[in-house]
């Protein structure tokens, strides 16, 4: 066989090859489309193996409103201090699908001594329609009066968040939800057994990781945390986990 016929013969095979990938990521694209009539894409990367977030509305009084929310707290380009602007989310991406469910629900989200909880069942019902799982309910309050200072919260893979809260609240409460980490400010409960929290001298991540100490005040006054400061103690001077949560949170990928 010359070396033309080996060249030409090679040249055909990467040309094969390349066109086999990209009928199958064309494929793989179409195979996760999921648009329906209340179930719509906001950014959808992959298919069984990404992490899948839904959206829902609460309080809302238009839809348009809701939908342009989602879009800033999804934050693809990274300039709302959304979710895809701090990492470890914003190099992981594309292991994350996020969806809305294009309706204006009533989810009995009920006013706790300082912070705002949904209805489980109600939340859970309303997200069927889209793959899910994590569940996140937009609840729109008036930055103005009172219900500005409602904590977000996170339980049992649904995570309620104040609209007139900084947009990093999600980040927070999605560092509950998807890496189980505990908050790093005094919340009064007793010690957790939580990835970012230790005891005296840290021998969880000590010496592990360059940047991290050993911090007291974890929860409760007895632990310790990893930095000083973090979006776990305070999102509202900060937008970074510190390099022990960004490594917890990157290994929930895996």
């Amino acid at each position: 066989m010359s070396y033309s016929t080996k060249k030409k013969r090679s040249l055909g095979v990467m040309l094969l090859a390349i066109l086999i990938i990209i009928t199958l990521v064309v494929s793989s694209t179409y195979l996760y489309e999921t648009n329906t009539e209340t179930c719509k894409n906001v950014l959808v990367s992959g298919g069984a193996g990404n992490v899948d977030i839904v959206f829902l509305a609460d309080n809302y009084q238009n839809i348009f409103d809701f939908k342009s929310d989602v879009n800033h707290y999804v934050d693809r380009n990274g300039i709302y201090n959304g979710l895809l602007s701090v990492e470890p989310f914003k190099s992981n991406w594309y292991r994350l699908n996020f969806y809305l469910v294009e309706e204006l629900n009533d989810l009995d989200c009920l006013t706790g001594k300082d912070y705002l909880l949904c209805n489980q069942n109600k939340a859970k019902s309303a997200a069927s329609s889209c793959p899910h799982d994590f569940i996140v309910v937009l609840s729109q309050q008036n930055p103005f009066d009172s219900s500005a200072n409602l904590r977000s919260s996170a339980y049992i893979g649904v995570a309620t968040i104040n609209t007139a809260d900084n947009r990093l609240v999600l980040t927070h409460e999605f560092g509950h939800l998807f890496g189980g980490l505990a908050d790093e400010y005094l919340t009064g409960d007793e010690n957790v057994d939580a990835p970012n929290c230790d005891v005296v001298t840290c021998p969880k991540w000590y010496g592990l990781f360059d940047g991290i100490g050993c911090f007291k005040e974890c929860t409760s006054a007895d632990m310790y945390r990893s930095t000083r400061n973090s979006i776990m103690r305070d999102y509202t001077k900060t937008n970074e986990f510190g390099p022990l949560n960004e490594n917890i949170l990157t290994r929930r990928f895996l």
